[in-house]
């Protein structure tokens, strides 16, 4: 659900436990055992999903940051260099001489 609605105002915890048919309290439970949270898995889709489109799309920063959800690109930025040590043009620039080199 997070993957379909990433980007939107439907992308909140009451929004997800709604649509899954659950009290956002309960959510949260269910996430705790099994070690989780709500925020996190959020951050593994945008993760996931910013991969993806630095990869294999011309998108802009902008663009991205606005599909991804964050706040401000500046948001975005902290992000990638959290996730993978890297700012989203370091990322992209890898990504391409990867995918150069396995041609």
């Amino acid at each position: 659900i997070i993957s379909h609605v990433l980007g939107t105002e439907h992308c909140t915890r009451e929004a997800v436990a709604a649509q899954l048919g659950l009290h956002p309290r309960t959510l949260v439970r269910r996430l705790e055992a099994e070690g989780t949270t709500f925020q996190r898995i959020k951050d593994d889709v945008r993760r996931d999903r910013m991969l993806y489109l630095v990869r294999q799309t011309r998108l802009d920063f902008t663009s991205i940051s606005e599909k991804l959800g964050f706040s401000e690109q500046s948001v975005m930025t902290r992000a990638c260099r959290k996730w993978f040590a890297m700012s989203p043009t370091g990322l992209r620039a890898v990504l391409r001489r990867v995918e150069l080199s396995d041609r």
